[in-house]
């Protein structure tokens, strides 16, 4: 469960209100994949995606370089989605 607070923190940290669904498998290796679906882009944005490892915070090195590639990404979302209103 670690790796789906990580995720959400991230995400949550860009978007305040959003909602958060989390989708487990049980494939192995386990891998964790952020995708974001909005009004325009119903099929849905692959934000993220890595090894679920790379989210526990035993791992701090690889957790803080993925956490910022996560919240790199949805801001870049989050700037396209503004530009879309304009």
């Amino acid at each position: 469960m670690q790796e789906l607070t990580t995720a959400t923190q991230c995400v949550r940290q860009v978007f305040p209100g959003s909602e958060v669904v989390a989708n487990r498998t049980e494939a192995y290796p386990i891998e964790v994949k952020i995708h974001a679906e909005t009004g325009s882009k119903k099929k849905g944005v692959e934000i993220w995606s890595g090894r679920q490892q790379s989210l526990f915070q035993k791992n701090c090195k690889q957790r803080d370089k993925s956490m910022k590639d996560i919240v790199a990404n949805l801001n870049i979302l989050k700037e396209e989605l503004e530009e879309e209103d304009n």
